[in-house]
């Protein structure tokens, strides 16, 4: 049964339209709950609810989710349907006769908490296991190390072309992601993976993709046949142990290592790309190519 309803006429007229954009009666429900509930947080109707009103919200919401009474994945969630039903207003003002600003469009998406379980990640024995197997692998021991010193995703992974490499006037090597709704991005790569990138560039890799990784097809690696390689490396270093770890786990443990070692956490969610207002309120100090958190991960790489 829903909650009593604090919508005004109006706002409640465009939500039944909305409404009928989900295809589900529980995403209809949800949405409701969501909305109604914000309103009823705030003490104003939607409609009327100004950028303070949303801000002040999310920070509400911040320090439950610091106090444990509710997960950043819930804050999230509620994020997505909120911006969402301001962007239909948005889209539908005329139509409804109100005038009606986006607020939300100021406030960074709150990202899901990084609450690493320490037994969902290899230790460093079972890391150097993963090493040892992947090294009759050049391609996946390349990834891996970029996965474990950099920190990328397995979407940047299959997605990464020659283009995105670049050395610097002092021979310091980087990887460039450019975007289109934001500033380029600059991920320093350590000397150690600079070494390996070199050797399986210019000594093994014989593809002749614009994509850095490619199948016998010279098709780029999809996501599923990755960590399909990834499994059975790991099946194989684990000697019948049954161990589980996938590139995000070894990510995750790039994570940790670089917090461990002594990087800011506003460094690190800035150098992988983590997009939370909660561990990006700062100003950018450290010159990308200069002090990057990938130098606080006191372990090498083996060629």
């Amino acid at each position: 049964m829903k909650s009593k309803t604090v919508l005004s006429e109006k706002s409640l007229e465009i939500f039944t339209d909305f409404s009928k954009t989900l295809e589900k009666q529980k995403s209809r429900d949800d949405y409701y709950y969501i909305i109604n509930s914000f309103c009823r947080d705030v003490g104003k109707d939607y409609l009327d609810a100004d950028y303070e009103d949303f801000r002040q919200y999310f920070e509400m919401l911040e320090e439950k989710a610091a106090s444990g009474h509710i997960s950043y994945k819930t804050i999230s969630a509620k994020y997505t349907v909120l911006i969402s039903f301001s962007s239909y207003i948005v889209s539908h003002a005329a139509k409804y006769g109100v005038r009606y600003k986006n607020h939300l469009v100021r406030i960074p998406k709150p990202a899901i908490s990084v609450n690493i379980k320490p037994q969902s990640m290899p230790t460093l024995e079972q890391l150097d296991k993963i090493y040892t197997v992947a090294s009759e692998d050049p391609m996946m021991y390349c990834i891996i190390s970029l996965v474990n010193k950099c920190g990328l995703t397995v979407e940047q992974i299959c997605s990464l072309k020659l283009a995105n490499f670049l050395i610097d006037a002092e021979n310091r090597c980087g990887m460039l992601f450019a975007f289109r709704s934001s500033a380029d991005k600059y991920i320093k790569i350590p000397e150690d993976v600079c070494m390996i990138l070199d050797d399986y560039v210019n000594h093994i890799r014989k593809s002749k993709s614009e994509f850095l990784f490619c199948n016998r097809r010279n098709d780029p690696l999809t996501k599923r046949v990755l960590q399909i390689r990834m499994q059975r490396i790991v099946t194989e270093a684990s000697e019948g142990e049954n161990w589980k770890f996938t590139l995000q786990d070894i990510r995750n443990l790039a994570v940790v290592m670089m917090l461990r070692g002594g990087a800011e956490k506003e460094e690190v969610a800035d150098y992988i790309g983590v997009e939370s207002r909660w561990m990006q309120r700062y100003e950018r100090a450290v010159a990308a190519f200069d002090l990057a958190p990938c130098d606080y991960i006191n372990i090498k790489i083996a060629r």
